[in-house]
């Protein structure tokens, strides 16, 4: 009998175990972190697309047109969303931006006033800066085209807006 040989045998397949079960190991490591990239990726995804799906949903406006009774006729097309409200003038409205009631009611008192209460949560901490609000004034020639007031925050605000731009809008038409 050749026992050499079958030494030999055994050692050579002692090395190829050996050499699995190492291969098996730095395998199942591989295998471990890429699973833990995996599931560091999709908690990424999922707040991404939360996140993204949060932003849509407050840019979805809502778009209602402003009727006067008085006048007998729509005055303005609000878009509404949920931290946003754009007015903008009917067609033939036409309101000069730098024109009472508009410049002084409208903006001055009514804005302004939020403007000012919500700086003083700011100061207070209940707000932060980027939750206050503010509005932008877009006009043509004098003319407005385009009101937007950012950060309106709850539905009374919304309420007074409405029924304060309609009036607002009347007393500038009905001057005319």
């Amino acid at each position: 009998m050749d026992y050499t040989s079958n030494e030999d045998e055994v050692k050579r397949l002692a090395e190829v175990k050996s050499f699995i079960e190492r291969r098996i190991s730095q395998l199942e490591e591989e295998i471990a972190f890429l699973r833990e990239c995996l599931r560091l990726i999709d908690e990424q995804l999922k707040a991404k697309s939360f996140r993204r799906a949060i932003e849509v949903a407050e840019e979805i406006e809502e778009q209602e047109e402003l009727y006067s009774r008085v006048l007998q006729r729509v005055v303005a097309k609000l878009y509404v969303s949920k931290n946003r409200i754009r007015i903008v003038p009917a067609e033939g409205i036409r309101i000069e931006v730098d024109k009472p009631p508009f410049s002084t009611f409208f903006l001055k008192r009514v804005l302004d006033g939020y403007a000012r209460q919500d700086l003083e949560e700011v100061r207070r901490g209940r707000l932060t800066p980027d939750e206050a609000l503010r509005y932008e004034v877009k006009s043509r020639d004098g003319l407005l085209s385009e009101l937007i007031i950012y950060n309106y925050r709850d539905e009374e605000r919304l309420r007074r807006i409405r029924s304060l731009i309609r009036w607002t809008f009347e007393k500038m038409m009905e001057s005319r």
